[in-house]
């Protein structure tokens, strides 16, 4: 019986040794084919990230942003604003126009787009009327554009409107000022605003300060350095209008009044300086009780 079993057991051995043996191979094979797939997963990787990293790695970053404001028109209905941005400029670029802020709407006041470097293509955002994307070159350090802005219609006398009279100009930041629009808010640049070709009995001053420089000249100047919001939310004033600085030199306060009021100037200015005087002292005597 045994004899006859042998061969039966030694040929079952053998069939196990080959099996085992395929199936080694065959282990083998589908480890090669995963390492396989998986290197070229690895390149396919690599390959996508490299094709995402110029736009990564050049990211505009703005070191200065000027405005030249002068009038577009003889009646002083109009201001054109030129822009120029400066820095290390990515390959596109999305300029956002005044659209609205704090429930006012200002992109019909804005006209008469131009883009000084003629070479490059743009185009207006069909969903977003108020963008403009600009194709540049590669290396291109700054670019230059100028538009208009109109006064609205009816003649609104709201503060947060852009407000432009044959004798004043006065807005705010959002309401006139175009900027770039992956601009970041933390981030720190170089702002200068020239007012142009204005009238000589005009005053000019915004919550910077008052811009210097003689009428006569170039023209008056208004230059800081800050961020997105020091730049938008802000008041600017040109026109006809009466300055103040009430307070001390310290810590001045200036103050504009346009028209016409029911109390004379000096009034004003005396209740005013009241008022302030007074909330000093009390926040002054507060931070000192706070500290004890």
């Amino acid at each position: 019986m045994n004899s006859l079993l042998l061969p039966s057991i030694l040929q079952s051995q053998s069939d196990k040794t080959h099996k085992a043996g395929r199936s080694s191979i065959a282990s083998k094979t589908n480890v090669l084919a995963l390492v396989t797939w998986l290197f070229k997963l690895n390149i396919t990787l690599i390959i996508l990230a490299l094709s995402f990293l110029p736009h990564l790695a050049f990211a505009s970053h703005y070191s200065s942003i000027s405005y030249v404001i002068s009038p577009a028109n003889t009646e002083l209905s109009a201001i054109r604003i030129e822009t120029e941005i400066k820095g290390e400029l990515n390959d596109q670029l999305i300029i956002d126009f005044p659209e609205k802020w704090a429930g006012n709407e200002y992109i019909e006041q804005v006209k008469n787009i131009k883009l000084y470097n003629a070479d490059y293509e743009f185009s207006v955002n069909k969903d977003k009327v108020h963008q403009l994307t600009i194709n540049i070159p590669n290396h291109i350090k700054s670019i230059k554009l100028s538009y208009d802005l109109h006064q609205e219609k009816g003649n609104p006398s709201d503060v947060h409107k852009t407000i432009i009279r044959p004798d004043l100009i006065h807005a705010t930041g959002h309401g006139f000022l175009a900027i770039p629009t992956d601009l970041k808010e933390e981030e720190q640049f170089a702002v200068n605003i020239e007012w142009k070709n204005m009238p000589d009995d005009w005053n000019i001053i915004s919550s910077h300060g008052s811009s210097h420089g003689a009428p006569h000249k170039k023209g008056r100047l208004l230059n800081f350095t800050g961020n997105l919001h020091n730049l938008l939310h802000s008041v600017y004033v040109a026109g006809k209008v009466r300055l103040y600085q009430i307070m001390n030199e310290k810590s001045p306060v200036y103050l504009s009044l346009y028209g016409i009021f029911d109390a004379p100037d000096k009034t004003i200015i005396s209740q005013l300086s009241k008022i302030i005087s007074n909330q000093r002292d009390f926040l002054m005597i507060m931070t000192f009780l706070i500290m004890l």
